[in-house]
């Protein structure tokens, strides 16, 4: 009889004020809630440090081991690989190729990664980017298996229902009648130079302006990555002295977020480099309009603009919030369905 297949994915834990719900973990959990759905046994585990690693799988006794993102030495992988010969163990990485530049560790780990493959073959790397997968494979010389995001987050109704159920009779575009004097706009993540806030901040102004409302700009304030802090501080200055307003909120559980996407009346995510982008799927799984850049690839082109074009971003503000507002939204919902019912085959002909 074969072995039941039993995944367990492991993220190191953050000792600092974020909170326990961030990028990483989410993205994981929502993989391991389909898979639950889809009867293999999956558990998320957040522990301190990689020595808590040997434990964790001595107990759940798991076929698959996914380790979420680069923080585990090539060194410590060898005596896993040794210790559990019949598990296998995936190093998932989260990022492309230019957010990884930012990181000095990535690449060398990575090769050191192979090296220890290359004797064990329980250790596999693994992207959840297409692109960057076959970079890796294709240019880097190191084989990758290709593992993409799935958005799955636990919610009353699955969001495969969501893009059946408007209905255009019964709704008014916000833009013809009834307009509030304010518009609030979701420019949510980590601050840090690729995720291309101040750009962002002044599309939406002009955006705002054209509509002749109040901007309130919402970001998250307390995580700050990557020499973040001088984007922060002009942020704060750019709205100093204007009717707008910059909103600053800390980071927060998983749910609790959402209560606050579904107080935005748009979204904005036209950052330089994205895998995925949990945030933008986020808005479009709660029916807002959502404007990102090319790289999240699986939103409708018509959402996506030019990250380096103040222009082309409030050129596409607003399409989104005129005309198109709820034709984008159904199609970009459906498109997210699409992604996710492809991903979940990936996964499960990698697993079964």
């Amino acid at each position: 009889m074969a072995h039941k297949t039993r995944c367990l994915f492991i993220c190191k834990k953050r000792i600092d004020s974020y909170g326990i719900s961030f990028g990483l973990l989410n993205s994981a959990t929502f993989v391991v809630n389909a898979l639950n759905a889809h009867d293999i046994e999956s558990k998320i585990v957040s522990v301190v440090d990689s020595n808590c690693i040997d434990r964790e799988v001595s107990e759940f006794k798991p076929t698959h081991v996914f380790i979420e993102a680069i923080w585990v030495t090539a060194d410590k992988f060898e005596v896993l690989c040794k210790l559990h010969p019949k598990v296998k163990f995936i190093i998932r990485i989260h990022s492309k190729i230019p957010f990884l530049a930012m990181e000095g560790i990535a690449i060398e780990w990575i090769r050191d990664y192979q090296a220890v493959a290359n004797r064990f073959k329980n250790l596999k790397v693994s992207s959840n980017n297409k692109d960057f997968n076959d970079d890796l494979s294709n240019i880097i010389k190191i084989p990758s298996v290709y593992l993409p995001n799935i958005y799955a987050p636990i919610c009353d109704e699955p969001i495969e229902s969501h893009w059946t159920e408007f209905e255009y009779d019964n709704e008014i575009p916000r833009c013809l009648e009834n307009e509030p004097a304010e518009i609030n706009i979701g420019c949510f993540g980590a601050i840090r130079p690729l995720k291309n806030h101040l750009i962002q901040a002044l599309a939406a102004i002009q955006f705002a302006e054209g509509l002749n409302k109040k901007l309130r700009f919402h970001i998250n304030c307390n995580r700050i990555e990557q020499k973040g802090d001088n984007i922060l501080k002009n942020l704060r200055a750019l709205f100093v002295g204007t009717p707008h307003e910059l909103v600053e909120h800390p980071w927060m559980g998983h749910p609790e977020f959402i209560k606050l996407v579904k107080t935005m009346d748009m979204g904005m995510q036209v950052s330089f480099t994205e895998s995925f982008n949990i945030v933008a799927a986020d808005f479009v799984s709660n029916r807002r309009p959502i404007v990102v850049s090319p790289d999240v690839d699986w939103v409708s082109e018509a959402s996506q603009a030019d990250p380096n074009s103040t222009e082309d971003i409030v050129k596409k503000l607003r399409r989104a919030w005129r005309g198109g507002m709820f034709d984008l939204t159904r199609i970009n919902l459906k498109a997210l369905v699409k992604h996710n019912k492809q991903a979940l085959e990936i996964w499960l002909d990698q697993l079964l």
